[in-house]
């Protein structure tokens, strides 16, 4: 086993504040000389930083590192470290390499062409087919021209079993051309072949094992040899020069052993079962470095919890009491599901994250978990050891769970500059390591909580967990802070390898010997799992979740010319105190909030404390009750000043609902006056005249003066008495009210 320590600091990488970069030229004694890009040895601009500001400044939201991945990569399995180069060999040892290299690719034409299969069997069968493709290929990558009826090249081709031993090297993401220095050309030889009726025969013998209606292949065996016997003496009689075969139990179980298993799958489970098993896995994995290979998975923990809402906030008010208060009385209890990411080279946990119903959401939040600086989130739950460290992986492996097979959690892998992939349904051993993380959570630390739901049938007791449920989600997570970060990494692990050594012994001595890639920066982070919303510019600013937000000095001149347009906004849950606001043709800009009191916020910590603040702030609360008194004042005066205008007996109603309630005024029989029997009104011609000439138009509610009318004086033509006459007679008020006489008035 090699030791690879990458330094801390690579010679070569990039150094970001806000907007200067700078390019890291030499470490002397613990100091950093950095050169601004862009300028030589000879402007004289280069300035020095010590190991610990820089570390110190990793923290920050505006600083960031990129680094070389190439010189960290030389830790992992897939670099090599020991052995031959490819480049220090000879050429007599490359042209071997290369022969082997085409024969792995023939091999992958002709099953694409569904000519062969590859495995030893069809690989011997057809052999001359093999044979032909692998020679033209290697006279084409070589370039040696085929002279006169030569069909042979210098290197013999092996046989099957050797061929599909290549292949199996070839096909794996760790593959070095170096592995396929064999050291000699012609590696094994022809196997035995059977006669074509002897194979028959062995199908015929090994179909009732295939259907899975005999498990015994020595019960196939013996049925095999009975046939041959008999087909020996029947082909002694009518072959010429026949000669007695024999199978050998070992050679009918390697027989057995090389079939296709997808065939023996389709003939014992049907195709359904095919397609749901066999997909592609992963298989034994490995790895050297941290974080070089992470699985992640998702699982519901036997253990009733209350089902509420309220995390480990900062600020606790009457509102959150009131909550509290509220899901205390309405007692929803239920099981909720864990997310974590386990690390391959170590089998430490890294990172989790609780859920009620796993979503792509809640994978998000554990990708950010495991890439973030975690330290916060321990200090809040009362830890006292430091969490795990954030990590930038390189390849994360999951299998087809709700939350996992999405279309949202691939591309936000590939954002952080990883691979990934995917497992078969119904196959533990390609999540070997996480799968028995969760055996160990269960043992360790669920059995010990009140609200175990036992671990199946057949092992219950008297004990009922979902009575006994006394925990919040809140309350879980702080006790699974304790367990991930105060008692795991200082327990014994008997993982292979490791000997009965503690975790976070085993941890530092991996990191030691092979390293770890450097953690993500806070704006990569933010890019690749951030939040992402929409905003408009206005002069401003911009505000994002009741937050403003304000750019440097480029920003701030093209806000002014960009007044209207819409930023795309990614936000890091888990620190507001910087956003990067990305344009529609690309910009990029990074803003910070102009509420410095609150950078240390998370975006959930943010609104909580938002909302606490507009139910319990005094001077809030003042503002809007004398708002609410001003305003009531002012619709009471004006409702007591329409009441006085038009009287009590005034509401408004519609016209239909007016027409039924004069034709009830005016009684059931109704007589229309014509001509000098009419009332007097106003004519359509007085209505174009100047005011004050023609007959008067009353309104309801208006006061009229109106003459006193002798009894002998002829009353159908009244005179309309004038407001100025000093000798009229004496004057009577009348209020009309719209109805006539003795039939009431409008109600």
């Amino acid at each position: 086993m090699s030791k690879m320590n990458p330094p801390e600091f690579p010679i070569g990488c990039l150094f970001v504040q806000d907007t200067k970069t700078s390019r890291l030229v030499a470490m002397v004694d613990g100091l950093a000389v950095l050169r601004p890009t862009g300028s030589d040895a000879h402007d004289n601009q280069d300035f020095t930083m010590t190991v610990e500001q820089i570390r110190e400044n990793m923290k920050r939201v505006d600083f960031e590192i990129k680094f070389p991945t190439a010189a960290y990569m030389k830790g992992a399995t897939a670099m090599r470290t020991s052995g031959d180069q490819y480049v220090d060999l000879d050429d007599e040892a490359k042209q071997k390499i290369l022969f082997s290299i085409c024969c792995c690719i023939a091999l992958e034409e002709l099953a694409r062409e569904k000519a062969i299969k590859i495995t030893e069997t069809s690989i011997d069968a057809n052999f001359h087919i093999v044979e032909k493709r692998i020679e033209e290929l290697y006279r084409k990558a070589s370039g040696t021209p085929r002279r006169g009826n030569a069909k042979r090249v210098e290197y013999v081709v092996p046989a099957g079993e050797t061929l599909v031993k290549q292949y199996r090297t070839y096909a794996t993401d760790s593959f070095d051309p170096v592995d396929l220095n064999t050291k000699h050309s012609n590696a094994g030889r022809p196997r035995k072949q059977f006669p074509q009726w002897v194979v028959d025969l062995m199908h015929e013998a090994l179909e009732p094992n295939l259907d899975d209606r005999e498990p015994k292949l020595i019960r196939c065996y013996e049925d095999l040899k009975g046939k041959v016997l008999i087909a020996n003496r029947e082909r002694s009689t009518t072959v010429p020069d026949h000669t007695d075969v024999k199978v050998s139990e070992r050679k009918f179980r390697e027989f057995a052993k090389s079939m296709d298993p997808a065939s023996v799958k389709v003939s014992r489970k049907g195709w359904d079962e095919l397609k749901r098993t066999m997909r592609l896995g992963f298989g034994e994995l490995k790895a050297r470095m941290i974080a070089e290979a992470i699985q992640i998975d998702e699982c519901e923990m036997p253990l009733w919890t209350f089902l509420e809402m309220t995390g480990l906030d900062k600020v606790v008010g009457a509102k959150t009491m009131r909550q509290l208060e509220r899901e205390a009385k309405a007692g929803d209890v239920g099981k909720i599901w864990i997310l974590v990411a386990v690390d391959v080279a170590t089998g430490f946990p890294l990172a989790f994250h609780l859920a009620q119903n796993p979503n792509a959401d809640d994978t998000l939040e554990l990708l950010r978990r495991l890439v973030s600086d975690k330290t916060q989130l321990a200090r809040d739950a009362g830890c006292e050891n430091a969490p795990p460290p954030p990590v930038r992986p390189f390849m994360i492996m999951m299998d087809t769970g709700s939350g996992l097979w999405n279309n949202t959690i691939p591309h936000a892998i590939l954002s952080l500059g990883a691979m990934f992939r995917f497992g078969r349904t119904k196959s533990p051993s390609d999540k070997a390591f996480i799968e028995r993380f969760f055996a160990t959570l269960g043992s360790d630390l669920l059995k010990a909580l009140h609200g175990y739901n036992g671990e199946g049938p057949g092992k219950q007791t008297g004990y009922d967990g979902q009575e006994m449920a006394v925990m919040s989600m809140a309350q879980l997570e702080k006790i699974l802070w304790w367990y991930f970060t105060d008692c795991l990494p200082f327990k014994a692990t008997q993982r292979k390898g490791a000997w009965g050594g503690i975790r976070h012994v085993i941890f530092d001595r991996i990191k030691r010997m092979y390293g770890m890639l450097p953690a993500l920066s806070h704006r990569e982070v933010r890019r690749a799992v951030g939040l992402r919303v929409t905003r408009k510019v206005t002069k401003m600013g911009i505000e994002a979740f009741r937050m403003p937000y304000q750019g440097n000095e480029a920003f701030r001149r093209w806000v002014p010319r960009n007044i209207g347009a819409t930023l795309t906004i990614c936000v890091d849950p888990n620190r507001i105190e910087e956003v990067t606001a990305i344009t529609n043709d690309g910009q990029v800009f990074y803003l910070k909030a102009c509420l410095s009191q609150f950078k240390h916020f998370s975006l959930r910590e943010w609104r909580h404390f938002l909302e606490e603040w507009r139910a319990t702030d005094p001077v809030t609360e003042e503002i809007a009750v004398e708002a609410l008194y001003r305003f009531y004042n002012r619709v009471r005066a004006e409702m007591d000043g329409l009441l006085a205008f038009y009287g009590k007996e005034h509401k408004v109603i519609k016209r239909a609902e007016a027409q039924r309630l004069a034709d009830t005024l005016a009684g059931s029989d109704m007589t229309i006056l014509h001509g000098e029997d009419a009332s007097p009104s106003a004519t359509l011609s007085a209505l174009a005249e100047p005011i004050g000439m023609g007959e008067g138009v009353y309104t309801p509610g208006d006061e009229a003066a109106v003459e006193d009318v002798d009894e002998g004086d002829d009353a159908d033509k009244p005179d309309v008495a004038t407001s100025g006459g000093d000798k009229s007679p004496a004057k009577k008020v009348q209020k009309f009210t719209g109805a006539p006489e003795g039939k009431g008035s409008l109600k």
